[in-house]
């Protein structure tokens, strides 16, 4: 502070004691030009000396306050634009369901092979219906219907083959009680029931027997050469040898 910038205070309105106080003050004032000397010095650009030093202070201040202003609007920005970016980079609450769904999406593999995660820790593959293998089709009822089937049928058969024993067991017990007309009569529903009976070979023998019994001897003859000429051996062609020859006439030749 030089002499000259004690001036308006003395001038003011200071009390005696404040006065005295700046008039002892005056004396510790710098020389004229040291101002300008040690800005020079410092290269600073030195003010004119007729300047107010409290107008310096006012604009030094003004410009702080602007230079504070934009500093405070630049910061604004940054912060702004940083606080854009992070809520760019970071997903929002209703997209997280999807980001954690497309993760937890499985992959399907092509086989057996384990998977590994990120620590190498293998792990069981995941499995999807499409990786399953297809199994064949049972057709278990089908074959419990052919089972059925085979069965219904062996008892079918067992039923007419026991219907052709006891028939023919009947023709056997008449021809053995000497009736003849019986037993022709139970061998002619044999013929018809069982066109293709297992005791065909033996009903043939039987009617013969019964023929020649009934005294219709020019039947028994015929039926029984007919007989041997298809069966020349066995027990069968030797009981209708032996029954054609007790008749008038003897075995045909």
């Amino acid at each position: 502070m030089t002499n000259y910038d004690f001036e308006p205070l003395l001038r003011g309105a200071a009390n005696e004691r404040e006065r005295s106080l700046l008039e002892s003050a005056k004396d510790d004032a710098s020389r004229p030009g040291a101002r300008e000397q040690t800005l020079a010095a410092l290269g600073v650009p030195a003010v004119a000396s007729c300047e107010r030093w409290s107008d310096r202070l006012v604009r030094t201040s003004g410009a702080s306050y602007v230079h504070g202003v934009a500093l405070v609007v630049l910061a604004g920005a940054a912060i702004g634009v940083g606080f854009l970016t992070s809520s760019e980079r970071t997903p929002s609450t209703g997209d997280a369901p999807t980001a954690v769904a497309a993760l937890a999406v499985p992959v399907a593999s092509a086989g057996t092979d384990q998977l590994e995660n990120d620590d190498g820790v293998a792990k069981a593959p995941v499995m999807t219906p499409d990786s399953l293998p297809n199994a064949p089709a049972l057709d278990a009822p089908p074959r419990r219907a052919a089972t059925v089937g085979a069965g219904a049928w062996a008892s079918a058969s067992s039923d007419a083959l026991g219907r052709e024993i006891a028939r023919v067991e009947a023709a056997r017990a008449a021809l053995g009680s000497n009736e003849p007309t019986q037993t022709l009569r139970l061998l002619d529903s044999y013929d018809r029931d069982f066109p293709h009976g297992a005791f065909s070979v033996e009903v043939s023998v039987l009617r013969v027997e019964a023929l020649a019994r009934a005294g219709r001897t020019d039947e028994a003859r015929r039926l029984g050469s007919r007989f041997l000429a298809e069966h020349h051996e066995g027990a069968f062609a030797r009981r209708v040898t032996a029954t054609l020859a007790k008749m008038p006439g003897g075995v045909p030749e």
